[in-house]
């Protein structure tokens, strides 16, 4: 999980990365079979991750 975390952020405090992660999780599990229920979690985890990402960067500049 950490190489994921590697490829798609900057910095370790990268919130949108680590969004983006989860929504690629959740899109992996979603096409396996039977798995859509744990890949909408994932999903949902890394939009709102990824959302407040952008809140926190809009607020500080």
């Amino acid at each position: 999980m950490t190489k994921i975390r590697k490829i798609f952020e900057s910095s370790p405090k990268n919130r949108e990365a680590e969004g983006a992660e989860f929504v690629a999780l959740g899109l992996i599990w979603m096409l396996m079979d039977g798995m859509m229920p744990i890949g909408i979690v994932f999903m949902a985890i890394g939009i709102g991750d990824m959302a407040r990402g952008r809140k926190e960067k809009k607020n500080r500049g």
